[in-house]
């Protein structure tokens, strides 16, 4: 599967060359466990997903390309649900780019990133109404003078990245915005808006908790953060590489061309309480082409930031959910088309 490069006014990926070579993440653990995972047949294809969530005893599928842009799996009966209408119409979506989490077990949200909105669904509702259930607005984020890609919520607060004049993190609550922190040195004197588009990454939050983790897709980039006294802190960065990119301008849009060797960073990252859940890919494009936004590499820390294990996946994934009680893993991988995916894991 492509990887989907946002940009503010057009889309364009270039591809450019660099000999750099630097050190993995996967470098920080000891040992290696190799794992093997099962292929969860379901009762109709899961098309073109690209992030997965789980709530309850459901898995929830988010696919922006598709007329119904996401799906509900049913663990027990493999029963899939699309929903997630495409369009401009009360209750629709443009573009869903995001899970937040809930500890709800019936509800959900999405952060749709061109209406800049964020929608509650009902599983029960889903599986009534199938295709024809609206989306419920629960924050509009249009009011803020940002940009915002990924969010998630502490109570009425929203922590969000995204292509800002100036900071790496947003902190939106009531009618005022603040931004924080700023991003990686990798030597290019380019401002934070030209910067974001090379530092892309999936943002969670620890369940019950205010601590959050960004994993960039791009590079070897991890940050733990912590909303706290009002404030973002940070508690740890772990940067063992960082992107190797060429920034692109065209009227007044602009972007990021990856370098074609750079060795692709964490595709997908999921949570819960106790640890941190990532994927690693490892793959540039010029060794691996469309394939390489899937990774083998699962690696799991806590939330302090220590390496806790390295496990090798023998089918590798494109995004991740944390175990359940059962310590079940769900991905979605390519075989080649979009397959679910099952791992059982011992910590």
């Amino acid at each position: 599967m492509k990887n989907i490069i946002i940009f503010l006014a057009f889309v364009s990926i270039c591809i450019i060359s660099c000999d750099n070579k630097t050190k993995l993440p996967t470098e920080h653990f000891k040992n290696v466990t190799a794992l093997k995972g099962e292929i969860i047949p379901l009762k109709a294809p899961i098309d073109r997903a690209f992030s997965i969530s789980k709530i309850g005893d459901n898995l929830v599928l988010m696919d922006p390309f598709s007329d119904l842009t996401l799906k509900l799996i049913d663990l027990d009966t493999k029963e899939i649900f699309s929903f997630g209408k495409k369009g401009g119409g009360p209750g629709e979506l443009l573009s869903p780019f995001s899970f937040i989490s809930t500890n709800d077990k019936e509800l959900f949200y999405v952060y749709d990133v061109n209406l800049r909105k964020i929608f509650k669904y009902n599983i029960d509702s889903i599986k009534l109404h199938k295709a024809s259930t609206p989306a419920v607005v629960k924050a509009n984020l249009q009011k803020y003078n940002a940009y915002f890609t990924r969010v998630i919520s502490i109570d009425s607060v929203h922590i969000g990245i995204g292509a800002f004049q100036k900071g790496r993190y947003a902190l939106a609550q009531n009618d005022s915005i603040e931004f924080f922190y700023g991003y990686p040195n990798d030597g290019k004197e380019i401002n934070d808006q030209y910067k974001f588009m090379a530092y892309q990454g999936n943002l969670k939050r620890r369940p019950n908790h205010t601590e959050f983790v960004l994993a960039v897709s791009s590079c070897g980039v991890l940050e733990i953060c912590n909303f706290q006294e009002g404030k973002i802190q940070k508690k740890k960065d772990i940067h063992t590489y960082y992107a190797e990119y060429e920034v692109i301008t065209k009227g007044k849009g602009f972007g990021a061309a990856l370098d074609k060797d750079l060795d692709r960073g964490y595709t997908d990252v999921s949570v819960n309480k106790d640890y941190i859940f990532t994927i690693f890919s490892g793959r540039s494009t010029k060794s691996h082409e469309d394939d390489h936004t899937l990774c083998e590499h699962l690696l799991i820390y806590d939330w302090e930031g220590n390496p806790i294990k390295y496990l090798k996946l023998d089918i590798p994934l494109i995004c991740i959910t944390a175990p359940n009680s059962e310590n079940e893993i769900y991905g979605i991988s390519n075989n080649p088309e979009p397959v679910l995916i099952k791992y059982t894991i011992k910590l």
